[in-house]
């Protein structure tokens, strides 16, 4: 067939179910758990709920009578209908109550399903999206409405029937068409007719799809029972000898549905391809409610026509199948008909119905049968039928070629897999959908449109193929909406990784894919490290989420030298090709700058052959180091508002800063390498310096007492407590044994020159001529905190003597800090600023943690608790671990950051694939919303059984002496006096022992009946 044809604007355009949610009677919350239900061939039947109406106080089992229902039993959510997570949709407890359950359940269900698609919300926002809701039942509005006295505010739009999908798209902020449609029992796969005629129109560019069907009250059961609708003992007995009616079930569904174009296009997960759809009408039958078998088979083979598809292709029927004595026979003989005709009674139409499994649930009852047939075609699996013992004697199955599955059975072919669903409402509006397996029609699709996609085959989500995929770390991050969904979320993900062992690095690849970038982003989230599923499972059980109002403005702070060690940064080299890039674009750079060494060499080396503590090396290499730290972060999604630097340090900060280009940076590190490791030279000694645990007083004072020969001084103020000495060898020693003597902490660092001394003065003028090219850039607006003035420094002013000053000069690193963190000024600084204010992150960007400890000290000192602190590499630990474990630590602030650079830094792999089998958003439901007047609740809840003769209270769940009970004219007309026929058929003879007042509505039979 030629690819044209399926164009936009064609009625052939193949549209991709991209989502599923349900939540089904029994255990079948989710389109999962409904999966497991039909292969285990389990049925949701239950008895009605006591919570729903005392059914024993509207039974009788003469479907005749009025007032009364003939079913005690259907199929009903096992959670309470009233529960909601109204904050989630920032709806008020006093709006929530108003609102029709159907209503507030379609709200959850559509999340649902574009979770199932892995849309997030925010993708959605403003899109032309379309929403087509079925409904058949108003409970809840006829509740509120038997005393309008107490209703609540908001009941006219949380009962009407269109805000059932306006709501949707209000909540979404969904521009497309949005309608919600009744016709009873076709409704939600007439919806979906509609939106899929939507999408091919190109009026939408995606539909939302939804059913809903809830009861909890007795009326329509009530009068269906007149109708003789319903099945005597609550069961579907589709196709079956015993078919009397059907059995009501609840629920709540919803598709999410795309042209299959662009569902490739986004890499959206294609779970089934609707190849056609058709809606038409019975017209005039023998009565309103009498199907029409022609007019289903009109239905049936308009859609194959249209669609220029052969009905002998397809090989499984979900059909309507009720259970009715007089619809199932029409509709099989339609079926054989269509499907039938032309093939053997070897080869028959599968025929099924989900109804024997969680019941007819009416408004919900189409999509509850295309989530199943959906389910599949995935699979290739056929459920059994439940509640099947011999065909019903108008449906000869053998001689319509038609077979009810006794037991789960496989698909019988090989290839393409095609299924077809009906769904016929009781005023005779019909439905039917035609669907395809996604990976044999993308097999064909694909190959004759090769040219028009780019995107990865996402047809398969679901399976998960073994693999030998290298395992690596990866960001694995949760959003909730409060803390409580959160800490569940995580339990749930943790069942499902510790069943899923077997398969670990596709899995997790696909994992992360789907937490981090096909998630709604909301206000709770947590972020972990982990590279295998014991590893993620492990930390789920510690997992703590947080809330976060906005992105944490980050201040990065630059190492200086004596951090450096062998290997540091060496995993990155290996994992992110942005960081080995500009390591080897520094080498380049320095190689033309005369230097005879090589980076990345020297990153490679062991730690005996290691020569990164000399001083022509440690600088170019350190600064290297952070250039290619923060342009792998800035990568990331991680950038700055605010920086400062540790003496050498504050190049790699003027870079990020835009004060100087790459290139230049790299030259400032090197000269001042070169010439800092001749420095001892032409000072005629050689140079240490101390790291001493006092402050700058202390300090001064302590030099001024034990240094005795040769000079040393205060060389970096590095926090309130903590200062670095410099000087000559011989004076460092003598303090350093004195101090240690006394108990002070003293530590000599590992460099060679004394870097902020007198040495540094002979060399100062070298460095200044070494440096006559070197020029400020424009800057990018990141604020640059100076430790050399102690500072905002202006980045206009980053010329050859600002870099000497900062070789020469003490480092007021907690001057600088202190002035980054109050967000200070001078009025030196011309450009506005990106980000002003006190940062809510300093990240160290160096080699290791060194200034942890000088940091909180000026944290602490300047009362700024609330300011964290972070490193991105530390001493001989895991670069990537390290790097990965702090961006953690910010994602979990509400750190915006591009996952796909983190987990996939050489580009998404095309195998990868949303998960669509992981256990949907955990509601927050502890809070049930209900509004209901004592009247109400009394009717539905009374305690006493209807009575013949004697018409219940409708307003009173107790009926006490002073009460008044009506007796009924009717009744009278046709009860014996003295007795009573009870709701279960026995026979009693009653004595009123207690006096009532009686209002009669005959007085003649008011006093026959007292006088017996």
């Amino acid at each position: 067939m030629p690819a044209e044809i399926y164009d936009q604007g064609s009625d052939l355009m193949p549209i991709a179910v991209v989502g599923m949610s349900c939540r089904f009677p029994g255990d079948a919350v989710n389109p999962s758990k409904l999966w497991d239900m039909l292969l285990e061939g389990k049925s949701a039947w239950s008895p009605i709920p006591k919570g729903k109406f005392n059914a024993d106080a509207f039974f009788h089992p003469n479907p005749d009578r009025n007032g009364a229902m003939n079913v005690r039993g259907g199929h009903f959510l096992k959670e309470d209908i009233g529960l909601f997570d109204a904050s989630f949709f920032n709806i008020s407890p006093n709006e929530a109550k108003a609102i029709d359950p159907q209503q507030r359940l379609q709200l959850e269900s559509a999340y649902e399903a574009l979770e199932n698609a892995g849309i997030p919300m925010e993708r959605v926002a403003g899109s032309d999206t379309s929403v087509y809701v079925g409904v058949f039942n108003r409970d809840y509005s006829e509740m509120l409405a038997r005393d309008p006295e107490v209703g609540p505010a908001y009941q006219a739009t949380g009962n009407g029937q269109a805000i059932l999908s306006n709501r949707i798209s209000y909540f979404f902020d969904l521009k497309g068409p949005s309608i919600t449609i009744d016709t009873a029992y076709s409704a939600s796969l007439t919806a979906l007719h509609l939106a899929c005629q939507s999408l091919r129109t190109g009026e939408s560019k995606m539909a939302i799809v939804g059913g809903t069907n809830m009861i909890f009250s007795p009326d329509i059961m009530v009068a269906m029972s007149l109708l003789r609708f319903l099945s005597k003992d609550g069961k579907c007995y589709t196709y079956d000898h015993r078919a009397s009616g059907y059995s009501r079930g609840e629920g709540v569904a919803s598709v999410v549905l795309k042209p299959l174009d662009a569902a490739l296009r986004d890499g959206d997960p294609v779970r089934a391809v609707i190849r056609q759809s058709a809606v038409n009408q019975d017209g005039r039958t023998a009565g309103i409610t009498l199907p029409s078998s022609s007019a289903q088979e009109s239905l049936i083979r308009s859609a194959y026509t249209s669609a220029g598809l052969d009905p002998s292709h397809t090989t499984y029927f979900e059909a309507h199948g009720t259970g009715t004595s007089a619809g199932d026979p029409l509709e099989a003989e339609a079926i054989s008909k269509v499907l039938g005709r032309n093939r053997s009674s070897s080869n028959p139409v599968i025929v099924g119905s989900i109804k024997t499994n969680v019941g007819h649930l009416e408004g919900a009852s189409g999509l509850a049968g295309l989530i199943k047939a959906v389910l599949i075609l995935e699979t290739g699996l056929i459920p059994q039928n439940l509640n099947f013992e011999q065909a019903n004697e108008h449906i000869p199955l053998q001689q319509w070629n038609l077979k009810v599955p006794l037991e789960t059975m496989e698909w019988p072919t090989a290839g393409l897999r095609r299924a077809s669903v009906n769904s016929f409402g009781y005023g005779g509006t019909n439905a039917h959908v035609i669907l395809d397996d996604a990976h044999s029609f993308l097999q064909t699709y694909q190959g004759n449109n090769l040219s028009k996609f780019n995107s990865r085959n996402s047809a398969l989500n679901g399976f998960h193929p073994k693999g030998d995929l290298p395992v690596v770390d990866k960001l694995y991050v949760l959003y909730s909406n409060d803390e409580n969904s959160g800490r569940a979320m995580a339990e749930q993900l943790s069942k499902y990784l510790i069943g899923h062992k077997d398969i670990d690095s596709s899995l997790m690849d696909n994992l992360a894919f789907t937490l981090a970038e096909r998630r709604s982003q909301l206000p709770w989230r947590a972020c972990v490290r982990a590279s295998t599923i014991n590893d993620l499972v492990a930390s789920l059980e510690t997992l703590k989420f947080k809330r976060t109002a906005k992105s944490p403005k980050l201040g990065f702070v630059f190492t200086g030298q004596g951090a450096q060690w062998y290997g540091m940064g060496r995993e990155l080299l290996a994992r992110y090709p942005t960081f080995l890039g500009r390591i080897h674009a520094a080498d380049e750079i320095l190689k033309n700058l005369g230097a005879q060494w090589s980076i990345y060499d020297e990153l490679n080396k062991g730690e005996n052959s290691s020569q990164v503590d000399l001083p022509h090396i440690s600088q170019p290499i350190c600064t290297s180091l952070q250039i290619a730290l923060v342009d792998l972060l800035s990568e990331w999604g991680v950038t700055p508002g605010s920086v400062t630097g540790h003496s050498s340090g504050e190049i790699a900060a003027a870079y990020t800063a835009g004060a100087l280009s790459f290139e230049s940076a790299i030259e400032v590190a090197y000269h001042r390498g070169v010439l800092s490791s001749s420095a001892s030279k032409f000072y005629g000694q050689a140079g240490s310096m101390l790291a001493v645990g006092l402050g700058h007083a202390e300090a001064a004072d302590a030099i001024a007492d034990h240094v005795k020969t040769g000079r040393a001084m205060v060389a970096c103020v590095n926090s309130p407590s903590s200062v670095t000495v410099s000087g000559d060898s011989v004076a460092i020693d003598q303090l350093c044994i004195a101090l240690t003597a006394s108990g002070v902490f003293a530590r000599k660092l590992k460099v060679q020159t004394a870097y902020h001394s007198h040495h540094m003065s002979t060399i100062a003028e070298k460095y200044r001529k070494a440096m006559h090219g070197i020029h400020s850039e424009s800057g990018n607006g990141i604020q640059f905190f100076s430790s050399v003035t102690g500072e905002r420094h202006d980045v206009s002013k980053f010329g050859a003597d600002y870099w000497v000053q900062n070789m020469i000069s003490p480092v007021l690193f907690h001057q600088s800090v202190t002035s980054l963190c109050s967000g200070k000024q001078t009025q030196s600084s011309k450009r506005r600023p990106r980000s002003s204010g006190t940062p809510d992150w300093l990240i160290e960007v160096g080699p290791h943690s060194a200034l942890s400890g000088p940091v909180r000290q000026i944290l602490a000192s300047i009362r700024s608790s609330k300011i964290a602190y972070a490193s991105v590499l530390v001493r001989k630990k895991d670069a990537v671990h390290t790097a990965l474990d702090c961006v953690a630590s910010l994602v979990a602030d509400g750190c915006q950051i591009l996952f796909e650079r983190i987990n996939h830094p050489c580009g998404s792999p095309a195998e990868l694939k949303v998960l669509n089998d992981l256990s949907p958003y955990t509601w927050n439901h502890g809070t049930v919303h209900w509004a209901e007047s004592r009247y109400s609740k009394g009717y539905r809840l009374r305690q006493f059984p209807r009575h013949d003769l004697v018409s219940p209270p409708k307003q009173f769940t107790r009926i006490s002496s002073s009460e008044t009970i009506t007796i009924s004219p009717i009744a009278l007309a046709s009860t014996e006096l003295g007795s009573h026929i009870p709701a279960d058929g026995q026979r009693q003879q009653r004595r009123i022992s207690k006096p009532r007042r009686m209002q009669t509505l005959s007085q003649t039979h008011s006093r026959n009946v007292l006088s017996r």
